[in-house]
Formats: structure tokens, sequence, C-alpha cells
């Protein structure tokens, strides 16, 4: 029996399990099969909300430092699991790698922007944060 097995509701990593879009087999196999770990990295990616920065570069047209950004949270969702996430992460990263297609960005920056907030707020309501 491994460890995603064990999660209950009255865990930290039990209540974030519970998320829509977290696969948290991922997450915890990310996070050394540890679920106290786990829980502390959803709460570290909860606090680090990079929403903000991120919608300053798209409005900036700062694809550069939109691409770095963008990888950063791309791998982070990668790591507690949420991995529809990261593949939407992961398509916004490419297109600016080289500002190939900015076109790309401008017609799925919101909805990842919607997504990942939903993810963040999720992930403090789990975890009884509001920060």
């Amino acid at each position: 029996m491994n460890n995603a097995t064990k999660l209950t509701a009255d865990t930290a990593a039990g209540r974030v399990a519970s998320i829509d879009g977290i696969e948290i087999e991922t997450g915890l196999r990310n996070c050394a099969d540890d679920p106290d770990f786990y829980a502390e990295i959803a709460g570290d990616y909860a606090e680090t909300d990079n929403g903000i920065p991120l919608n300053d570069y798209f409005e900036a047209n700062e694809w550069k430092k939109y691409q770095v950004l963008v990888h950063k949270m791309k791998s982070a969702s990668y790591m507690i699991g949420a991995m529809k996430l990261g593949d939407m992460a992961k398509g916004l990263e490419d297109a600016a790698n080289d500002e190939s297609d900015i076109d790309y960005i401008k017609e799925r920056h919101s909805e990842f922007i919607d997504a990942y907030d939903l993810m963040i707020k999720s992930i403090r309501n789990a975890l009884g944060t509001n920060i």
C-alpha cells in the first residue's frame, strides 16, 4: 500500500489530494513519498502567488521575463501533481521561448491565470491558510 492510499481528509496532504486537478500519486512521488513534506511544498506553492507578476509581464509584453516565470510555475505545478496546470504553463513557456507564438499566449493567458488562481485558492482552503 502506497502513501497515497493512506491519505485521509483529516491530514493536510489528504485535503490537498481532494482538489480537482491534483494527481496526488505524482505529487507524493515528487516529495519523497512523504505526506507531510508534500503538504509543506503545496503550502509553499500557494504562498508564492506568481499570478500578479506574470500578468504584469503579459501586459508589458515582456516575453523573456514571462517565459522565465511561467517556466517556474510549470515546474512548481508538476511538483505538486497539478499536471494539467503544468501542461498549460508548458504551452505558454514554449510559445514565449523565442517569442514565436505570441498569439498563442494572448489566447490562453487568461485561462491559465484563472486555473492557477483557482488552484492557489483551493490549496489555501484545503490547508486552512489565508495568505
